[in-house]
């Protein structure tokens, strides 16, 4: 067995040190993440932020990291939102880049 990072573990690390680097608000995470991993599967977006979330909450105990990781918390719920919304239109919905095509089309929340 090797010590290989998993991406979903990769990607929460790059998630975290956007945060942390310049208190970058979460909202510009899932494009960040996209970009970097436009193959992954779209919940991965919502598992590396959701790891992100819970590594701010729990190795950080200021008040700004504090609201951090509650508005990471809610943007991860945002990306799951939409990926729910995909299926249930009928868009394709199997990479990461599907969302970012969603989000051009039908709600820019994450691109703005």
């Amino acid at each position: 067995m090797t010590n290989a990072v998993l991406p979903v573990e990769e990607m929460a690390e790059f998630a975290l040190q956007k945060l942390l680097a310049a208190h970058e608000v979460a909202r510009g995470l899932p494009r960040a993440l996209a970009a970097q991993w436009p193959d992954c599967a779209p919940l991965e977006l919502t598992l590396a932020l959701s790891l992100a979330a819970s590594g701010l909450e729990s190795a950080f105990s200021n008040a700004a990291d504090q609201r951090l990781a509650r508005e990471t918390w809610r943007v991860a719920a945002l990306v799951a939102v939409d990926c729910h919304m995909m299926q249930r239109m009928g868009l394709p919905h199997g990479r990461a880049a599907d969302l970012v095509d969603y989000w051009r089309h039908e709600d820019p929340f994450f691109l703005l």
